[in-house]
């Protein structure tokens, strides 16, 4: 397997979710369960006439035993197999069945009598292995001790495989970066609040904390004389060290310190959660940016939060900011200003929409394509300039002054995206009769919104 396949495996370990109960399966009954010990013996029993393992890609189907279309590495001779099960060993759990987690694991094992398949094994977090057949050893998932998982992955290394070898050295790797973060981020808190931040670690279940953190965030909030810096602080760490999906994700999650510091924002009154935006220098980029990170993540929950003078000063911030972080997130901008409506943020949102020049570059249909591993489609669009694209959502909520823009964009517009898009936006002020066929054709998100608005029809078959 490639170094970026090994990468991509390592990624699917770290974003998988972790074991989300240790609750029995319903259709089992206690007799009919298999604890998980002596697992050697099992498993030599089991691998009895296995004469051929392949290595594949998970295959996205927990219940069936086809086998990827990938083979990455296998090995031939029930003697060279049959040593893998003195490899395998459980830690000891109470619980004699894990549901197993949301993933599909970052390999999947074969074992082959001949041409058959007799059972199939589930590898994921390079840790943990999932049964998977009637024919298998073991039911369900169950995590290796730290000396099966070194003893597992060096089998397979000494077989011509140093695959796994190599992704665990990388998720140690992973693991003491993302330890030397959540230092790096609890190092910019004042020790009050530092405190209810824990040390990174890989917890079975981390979101059961959730009531906790808020319980802790709040009666640290309550009882906080430095309620600004607290504040600052929050923002200066999500701009120095994380983006919106994964700091949204690791909300849900219940990762950390990220969990943490979305409890500290929302246990803040609005009142302190404005002054201290609003008293923060207008040149302090990443607090800016992870405030402006902190709404897209966020949602309404914290948005509603902020004052509109609060929210123009983060929007503004996003818009005129040159740095390459900002414009990581200058996509971003239209949609999370389109939900502000206060004099401020619409002041802004007109001069942003002033902003910008049509540009010839003509339309394109979206390009579609597929991942060649899971099936997964991803549709590509063009990207509407940031100032055309709230321009558009001026447009449709009809605001008089953004119909003199689009009037004086259009007078000299060159054919193109840009025109098209204008000459949609000035529909929704005139009514869609001078529009033509090709304006209803369009495949664009943002496009299509408005095209919707100016005939409900489009697209549906006559009758319908």
């Amino acid at each position: 397997m490639s170094s970026n396949s090994t990468r991509l495996a390592l990624l699917l370990m770290l974003l998988a979710s972790t074991p989300i109960s240790t609750l029995a399966p319903a259709n089992d009954s206690p007799n009919e369960r298999q604890p998980p010990c002596p697992m050697p013996e099992r498993m030599k029993a089991a691998l009895k006439n296995v004469d051929r393992l392949a290595v594949t890609p998970p295959v996205n189907d927990l219940q069936t035993l086809a086998p990827g279309k990938k083979i990455l590495f296998e090995v031939r001779g029930n003697e060279r197999i049959a040593t893998l099960a003195n490899t395998i060993a459980f830690v000891p759990d109470e619980n004699e069945w894990r549901v197993p987690c949301l993933c599909y694991g970052t390999h999947d094992l074969f074992f082959y009598c001949g041409d058959n398949v007799k059972f199939r094994i589930n590898y994921k977090h390079f840790s943990r292995l999932g049964g998977v057949g009637e024919n298998s050893p073991f039911a369900g998932e169950y995590d290796m001790t730290d000396d099966s998982v070194a003893a597992f992955a060096d089998w397979f290394a000494k077989n011509g495989y140093p695959d796994f070898q190599n992704a665990i050295a990388e998720q140690k790797q992973a693991l003491r970066a993302s330890q030397e973060q959540v230092r790096r981020v609890a190092a910019k808190f004042p020790e009050n609040a530092r405190v209810i931040i824990p040390e990174y670690q890989v917890a079975p279940e981390p979101w059961t904390r959730k009531k906790t953190r808020a319980t802790q965030a709040a009666e640290t909030m309550a009882r906080a004389q430095n309620k600004n810096e607290i504040l600052r602080a929050c923002w200066l760490a999500i701009g120095d060290e994380y983006d919106a999906p994964y700091y949204a994700q690791s909300e849900v999650r219940g990762i950390e310190p990220p969990a943490t510091i979305y409890a500290l924002l929302h246990a803040a009154p609005d009142a302190d959660l404005n002054n201290a935006l609003m008293t923060a220098p207008a040149d302090d980029n990443a607090l800016l940016r992870g405030a402006f990170v902190s709404l897209c993540a966020g949602g309404d929950s914290i948005r509603k939060k902020f004052s509109d003078a609060a929210l123009a000063k983060i929007f503004a911030h996003m818009w005129t900011h040159p740095s390459e972080k900002s414009k990581k997130y200058e996509w971003m901008l239209p949609a999370e200003i389109s939900h502000a409506n206060g004099p401020e943020c619409m002041a802004l949102r007109l001069k942003i929409a002033r902003s910008g020049q049509p540009t010839p570059v003509p339309y394109e249909p979206p390009t579609i394509e597929k991942d060649d591993g899971n099936g997964l489609v991803v549709t590509s669009y063009q990207a509407l300039s940031p100032w055309l694209e709230v321009l558009l959502d001026l447009s449709m909520q009809q605001v008089p002054e953004a119909r003199r823009i689009v009037l004086e964009k259009l007078e000299n517009a060159p054919e193109g995206l840009d025109k098209l898009a204008l000459e949609i936006a000035l529909a929704c002020y005139d009514g869609p009769a001078k529009l033509q066929e090709k304006h209803f054709a369009m495949q664009q998100p943002e496009l299509e919104r408005a095209l919707d608005k100016l005939r409900p029809s489009r697209g549906k078959a006559v009758g319908k």
